[in-house]
């Protein structure tokens, strides 16, 4: 909408006003929205406010508020310009005045103004004269500074051939808050000293700079301190620059030149010559495939840029180096190993790598590239008759994890969007590995401290790479007795399976899809810790020939397994009436464990050994198969052997007696109910998202046929609370039963004192903690 009026009629008042309210213009890919103009003239000075809502100059420069004043009289126009934005350069605030000289220049007056960048604010405290007359340039001290930053601007003659020159001085001048207005990806800091010079007929000589870079760096990785010169050749257009290292962190120098004077074929020429070069600088470019990359090198390279290609060509001779597979976490060196990178491609000939302990592997194959983005690895192999393969931890992998040293045949191929890394191979036959594999679903755990991630699907591979990336992980293992598996059935109370065996396991696992296990494991040895109640470990050993198979799902593994644990001295008197043998003997507790995995089947009998007296006694071995038959009877003799080291038969004195059977009984009927009370625990950490959760210990020191007034223990319970995965607290007591060292102190049967934990994890991995407690002891 346009609005306005002319008034000549009155030649006292003669006036033109002219508004508009303009929604939207665009041209050449900028944008202007909202714009308000407001303009009055009364034929002698001419007074215009104009405002913008939004100004779209480029993708990264946007100007969310601008405000333009402007009043001119004669050949004077007085102007001010206000304006924000939404990038690096925050606000500005300009005032100067414009004339328009009678030979045709101009000549721009600026009064005291500044410019907020980077949320610094530089400002200008004197006035300076900017004038442009016959392509002829000439500046008054024009300077703006913030803190020890400072640029100046001056006219200044060339003692030499007493031409005069403008001289822009950069002092402390922050690179960071200029490049990032360049919205490039790169990240550059440093400062820089330095003069930019040039004649003051802009359009016929060269713009010239000389100065240095200190502490450069690119992408946070140490570049140094460097002196640059360059020159600009208007006429040309072309730009020549040069870079040389002054320190000897690296060692290089760099130089080339960029032509644009034709718009449809730009060219860009640049060569590196580098004597000592930090390889850590390459990090940032190589996708997150590699990390923590170190070293130097030798290189001669070549970099040609223009609309239709990109190259990087030349050599690279590693010196030493040494770099971390993001995927396995092992890292592996190099020394003085060649690497020719061609035409957008880098080719590997059988480049040497080892790993910490001198193992070698050797590497073939290309990768594409298009100047460091957009990688293909084309048919990237490893062979190595014996190398460190697999080095991850739990917070690596909360499923699958481990060290792993052996041959193996590795090859990469496919775009970072979609990488299958395929390795076949095994553990080595005299190396010592060992690999853990985590069957229970981590939700039900409340031991969640260590974990770093939260709410990723199960088995997701420590998220290295970016979400947009589909890189999967093909492991082929043909695993050996040498190979130590532990199989970590439930990790908050430590039932584990750890053994050995034979096997061949293929295991798929990716930054996007889940673990997945397909396989048969035959154990040749190991133990089983079981854990009865939560509060009674004991090794079972594993007998040859069980078998664990998966069949894609890891939580999902079938197991037939059969343990054996010798309970030894056990009283067996009571089981037969007719006695003539040992009182004490020892029994094997056989246990048989199949099902699935996750939540066994569990089964028991009983075995005496082959020598003992006690089979020639036919009521003892009756009353051993007669356990076996009925379920709740075996679980209950099974409790009773493990936790005192004895059976149960009918009312024993121990169980009628006073407060003794009271409390005797009481914790039988607890040990009996184990599958009730884990069930009961389970479902209370459950019911409150892993908030509480029950714990119980009881160390008893008993001879179940002596009599009961003798009897001991020590029984701690209490509750477990999870404030957070960094904040637990233990709140409960202990139950000190006929303890001689206190009877004698205090007329009571028993003492209950109470305990109070608290444990705050200060960092993530639990390495440094603050514990504060209070805990009540007898015998202090």
């Amino acid at each position: 909408s346009i609005t306005g009026k002319l008034n000549n009629y009155q030649s006292s008042t003669p006036e033109l006003s002219f508004a508009c309210n303009i929604p939207s213009i665009q041209f050449q890919n900028k944008k202007f929205l909202n714009i308000q103009m407001d303009s009055k003239n009364n034929f002698d000075t001419l007074e215009t406010n104009l405002s913008f809502g939004e100004v779209y100059l480029t993708d990264s420069l946007r100007l969310p508020e601008t405000k333009l004043q402007i009043t001119s009289h004669d050949n004077l126009s007085k102007i001010h310009l206000f304006t924000k934005t939404s990038g690096k350069l925050n606000e500005a605030d300009l005032t100067s005045d414009l004339t328009f000289l009678p030979e045709g220049g101009l000549q721009l007056h600026l009064y005291p103004s500044s410019i907020i960048l980077n949320k610094k604010k530089w400002t200008s405290k004197k006035e300076g004269d900017l004038t442009f007359v016959n392509n002829t340039l000439h500046a008054s001290e024009i300077s703006f500074g913030n803190e020890n930053q400072q640029i100046t601007l001056a006219s200044k003659q060339d003692p030499l051939t007493r031409e005069s020159q403008l001289i822009a001085n950069l002092k402390n001048v922050n690179i960071e808050d200029f490049s990032s207005l360049l919205n490039t990806k790169e990240k550059i800091t440093g400062k820089i000293n330095g003069q930019l010079s040039l004649n003051e007929n802009i359009t016929k000589n060269p713009i010239n700079f000389s100065g240095k870079a200190d502490n450069l760096t690119l992408n946070n990785e140490r570049i140094g301190n460097v002196i640059l010169n360059s020159s600009f050749q208007p006429n040309q257009k072309k730009i020549s620059f040069l870079v040389n290292s002054l320190d000897s962190f690296n060692i290089f120098s760099i130089k080339g030149n960029y032509e644009f004077s034709n718009p449809d074929q730009q060219d860009f020429q640049a060569y590196l010559s580098g004597k000592q070069i930090q390889l850590s600088v390459l990090e940032p470019y190589l996708g997150g495939i590699f990390s923590s990359i170190e070293g130097v090198a030798e290189s001669n390279l070549s970099m040609s840029i223009n609309n239709q290609h990109q190259y990087l060509t030349g050599n690279i001779l590693v010196k030493k180096g040494a770099l971390k597979v993001g995927y396995t976490q092992c890292r592996y060196f190099l020394e003085n190993q060649a690497i020719t990178l061609g035409e957008n491609y880098i080719s590997l000939d059988s480049v040497i790598v080892s790993d910490s302990l001198k193992n070698k592997g050797f590497v073939s194959g290309q990768v594409t590239h298009n100047l460091f983005s957009n990688f293909y690895f084309n048919n990237i192999k490893l062979t190595t008759p014996k190398l460190a393969l697999l080095n991850t931890s739990e917070k690596n992998n909360a499923v699958f994890y481990g060290n792993v040293i052996g041959e193996a045949d590795m090859k990469i191929n496919g775009p970072l969007s979609d990488l299958k890394i395929n390795i076949d191979g095994g553990p080595g036959k005299f190396d010592s590995s060992h690999i853990y594999l985590i069957t229970s679903d981590e939700k039900e755990s409340t031991s969640t401290d260590y974990i770093d991630f939260k709410n990723l699907s199960l088995g997701t591979f420590n998220p290295v790479f970016s979400k947009s990336n589909n890189i999967v992980l093909n492991l082929k293992i043909n695993a050996n007795p040498i190979c130590k598996v532990d199989v970590i059935i439930d990790k908050q109370t430590g039932d584990i399976i750890k053994c050995k065996g034979t096997g061949d396991l293929a295991i798929k696992v990716g930054n996007i899809e889940p673990l997945s296990i397909s396989g048969e494991y035959t154990l040749t040895e190991g133990e089983y810790t079981f854990n009865f109640q939560t509060f009674v470990k004991k090794p079972f050993i594993l007998k040859n020939n069980g078998k664990i198979k998966w069949d894609k799902d890891p939580y999902d593994a079938t197991i037939d397994i059969e343990a054996v644990y010798e309970s030894q001295g056990v009283d067996i008197s009571s089981l037969s009436p007719n006695g003539g043998f040992k009182q004490k003997e020892n029994i094997n507790i056989i246990s048989y464990l199949t099902g699935s995995l996750m939540n066994p089947n569990i089964k028991f009998r009983f075995e005496l050994p082959a020598k003992s007296d006690a089979k020639r006694d036919e009521m003892v071995v009756k009353r051993l198969e007669e356990f076996r038959k009925d379920e709740n009877e075996m679980n209950k003799q099974v409790a009773s052997l493990l936790l005192f080291n004895s059976f149960i038969i009918g009312n024993q004195n121990f169980l009628s007696q006073g407060n003794a059977s009271s409390f005797i009984t009481n914790s039988i009927g607890g040990i009996v109910s184990s599958m009730l009370t884990n069930m009961l625990n389970k479902e209370l950490t459950k019911a409150t998202k892993g908030v509480l959760s029950t714990y119980v210990d009881i160390n008893p020191i008993i001879d179940i046929q002596k009599n009961a007034s003798q009897i001991q223990a020590q029984v701690k319970a209490g509750l477990k609370i999870f404030l957070s995965s960094r904040l637990e607290i233990l709140v409960g007591g202990m139950l000190d039963y006929n303890n001689p060292t206190y009877l004698q102190l205090l007329e009571k049967k028993g003492l209950l004192t109470p305990d109070i934990n608290i444990e705050w994890l200060i960092n993530k991995d639990g390495s440094l903690r603050v514990v504060g407690f209070n805990k009540g002891s007898i015998d202090i």
